[in-house]
C-alpha cells in the first residue's frame, strides 16, 4: 500500500477566500480536506423587540463575525444599524472587525492579534476604557471569560444572544471515507477554529478515528484548552497558532508539515 502525504483536515466549510485553500489547495507536500462540523443559526426573530440595553449601552462588544451576520438578518436592520452606529464598538479578531466594516459599523477598539483569548482582550479593554454599560451580541451559550473579566473591572455587561452554534451530522459514509483517508496518509492534522468544533469532533468521531495518527491544531488558547481535554484519547499531540487569526493558523500548519 502506498503511503500518501500528510493530510490536513479543516473543520469548516470550503470557501474561496481561505488561507488554507490558498496555501495548501495545490500543494505537493500535503492533501487538504474540508470536513465542516458546525453551523450557525440566527436566534433573532423579526417580531423580537430590540433590547432596552441597546439604547442604554455605551459600548457594543462583538466577539464573532456570526453575531454581525445575525444582526443583519433582522427585518429592522436599518434601525438597528443606526443605533449601533451611535455606540462605541469593540471587536475581537480581524474577521469580526472586517465583518463590522462591511456592515458599515466601524469598530473603535480592535485588540492586537498578539492578544489571545477573550480574557486577555477584556483585560486590555478595561485598561483603556472607563467602566460603562456594555451590550454583548453573542452566542446562545457563550463562554463566560469576557463577561467575568469586564464585570470584575466594574463594567455592566448584558448578554444579547443572537445566534446559536449547532453541530452538523456527517453521515456514516462521510466518516468512513474520512477514516479511510486518514488510514492511507502518513499523518493527519485536524484544524479547529472554535471550541464548538472540537466538541462536535469528539461527539461525532468518538473512538472511530482514535487509532489514526492524528494531531490537532487550535486557533487560540480557548480552543486549545478544549482540544487538550481530548489528548491523548483522540489526538496524539496538540498545537496552537501564534496568533488567533486564520493566517497564523495556516502558518502553524505549514510548520507542522515540515516535521510530519
Amino acid at each position: 500500500m502506498t503511503v500518501l502525504k500528510p493530510l490536513l483536515i479543516c473543520t469548516w466549510p470550503a470557501r474561496a477566500a481561505d488561507h488554507f485553500r490558498a496555501q495548501f489547495g495545490v500543494n505537493a507536500t500535503s492533501a487538504l480536506r474540508y470536513f465542516p462540523l458546525i453551523t450557525c443559526s440566527t436566534r433573532l426573530n423579526d417580531a423580537d423587540a430590540l433590547p432596552a440595553a441597546l439604547r442604554e449601552a455605551q459600548w457594543l462588544f462583538f466577539t464573532s463575525q456570526n453575531a454581525v451576520t445575525a444582526l443583519q438578518t433582522h427585518s429592522r436592520w436599518a434601525e438597528l444599524k443606526a443605533l449601533c452606529q451611535s455606540k462605541q464598538i469593540a471587536a475581537i479578531g480581524a474577521a469580526t472587525a472586517s465583518a463590522l466594516e462591511q456592515a458599515d459599523l466601524r469598530p473603535s477598539f480592535v485588540p492586537p492579534a498578539t492578544l489571545a483569548g477573550a480574557a486577555q482582550v477584556a483585560q486590555a479593554f478595561a485598561a483603556q476604557v472607563a467602566p460603562a454599560p456594555v451590550l454583548w451580541p453573542c452566542a446562545f451559550a457563550p463562554r463566560p471569560e469576557l463577561e467575568q473579566v469586564l464585570a470584575a473591572h466594574g463594567f455592566s455587561i448584558t448578554r444579547w444572544p443572537v445566534y446559536e452554534t449547532l453541530p452538523l451530522a456527517p453521515g456514516d459514509a462521510a466518516w468512513q471515507h474520512l477514516l479511510a483517508d486518514c488510514a492511507h496518509h502518513a499523518r493527519g492534522l485536524v484544524v479547529f477554529k472554535s471550541p464548538s468544533a472540537v466538541e462536535a469532533w469528539a461527539n461525532l468521531a468518538g473512538a472511530m478515528l482514535a487509532s489514526c495518527p492524528i494531531d490537532a491544531l487550535a486557533i487560540g488558547p480557548t480552543t486549545l484548552a478544549a482540544v487538550q481535554v481530548y489528548v491523548p484519547a483522540l489526538f496524539e499531540c496538540c498545537f496552537v497558532s501564534a496568533q488567533a487569526t486564520e493566517k497564523s493558523l495556516a502558518e502553524a500548519a505549514a510548520v507542522w508539515l515540515q516535521d510530519a
